[in-house]
């Protein structure tokens, strides 16, 4: 069984193969695209369980599958940047051992990862980044 950062499914190492780039081969010569599934029903379910069960607050968890889906939709319509560029789950992927997922861990995520992030996508644009930023983090 492959246990990461979230369950992706039960397989042995011959059937699943990540790769870098985020493709996963399925057996021979089958790719699938793993992508950020926080607008789906079951990225947000997995994603939740994920969470809750390192102890977050079911509110944190719809906080950050909301808050990130917006700049994700941004990130997969512009035209320079595209669907691979998307805010993934790992940046909100808590190890085993770490202290329960609070309010102040978000906002250290965001201003530690994804705001320098941003900063890289939009480094022309950094009124579109404190945007972005200020959305990511209202009122936590």
């Amino acid at each position: 069984m492959i246990r990461s950062r979230l369950e992706y499914c039960h397989a042995s190492r011959a059937q699943i193969t990540v790769t870098l780039s985020g493709l996963a081969t399925v057996g021979p010569l089958r790719l699938r695209e793993l992508g950020p599934a926080y607008g789906t029903d079951y990225g947000r379910s997995a994603f939740e369980r994920y969470l809750t069960d390192r102890g977050a607050d079911p509110n944190l968890v719809r906080l950050v599958s909301d808050r990130v889906s917006a700049p994700n939709e941004t990130i997969r319509n512009h035209k320079e940047l595209g669907r691979g560029f998307q805010i993934g789950h790992s940046y909100f992927a808590p190890d085993d051992e770490d202290p329960p997922p609070t309010d102040a861990w978000y906002r250290r995520a965001i201003e530690t990862q994804i705001a320098p992030l941003l900063r890289e996508y939009w480094f022309d644009s950094p009124e579109n980044v404190q945007n972005e930023v200020a959305k990511l983090t209202a009122g936590t």
